[in-house]
Order: structure tokens, then C-alpha cells, then sequence
């Protein structure tokens, strides 16, 4: 239990044949968000459905997370802009001794 993001995806059981919503995944900043599958590594549910009638049926995807680049020059800041990072900076003034 605790916190989840919920998935943007349905599908089939694989047992029973019944529509399953309600996928969830712990990757990523956990603010019960609505979150894309192409965006995490993995999700996963349970089906209703077959838990009624005795059985427990766990329906999860998993992919391996995609491997760091590395490159010789390091990005500016507009590129890692472009790419979705959000610059904040926090400064105090802190008495002088």
C-alpha cells in the first residue's frame, strides 16, 4: 500500500478475459498522478474478477530502464531545457561572522 501513480492504460485479462483498468506503478515521483506507460519501467494490477472466483491473478509489465548516455561534450542549458528540466534555484542570505 502507500503511494502510487495510476497508469493511462486497459487491457484483457489473461485468465479470465475481463477489461482491466486500474494499473499502477511506484516509478517516479509517487503524487497519485495520471501517468503515461511509455514514461516508466513498470506497472502492474490485479484482476477483480478472477479474485471472486478463488483465483489471484497479478498482471504486471516490466521493461529494463533504458541505459544512461554518455557523450563526450557536456549539454547546455538549453538542451536540457528542451528536454523537460525545470531550473529552480533556492538562495538565502546567511549572516556574516
Amino acid at each position: 500500500m502507500g503511494m502510487f501513480n495510476e497508469v493511462n492504460f486497459s487491457t484483457t485479462c489473461p485468465v479470465c478475459a475481463t477489461e482491466i483498468n486500474g494499473f499502477q506503478t511506484k516509478d517516479g515521483t509517487l503524487l497519485l498522478d495520471n501517468v503515461e506507460p511509455d514514461s516508466i519501467n513498470n506497472f502492474y494490477s490485479s484482476c477483480d474478477n478472477c479474485y471472486r472466483t478463488g483465483v489471484n491473478t497479478w498482471i504486471e509489465y516490466s521493461r529494463a530502464p533504458k541505459e544512461m548516455t554518455h557523450r563526450e561534450k557536456k549539454l547546455s542549458e538549453e538542451e536540457i531545457i528542451a528536454m523537460g528540466f525545470v531550473l529552480k534555484v533556492t538562495s538565502k542570505y546567511m549572516p556574516l561572522l
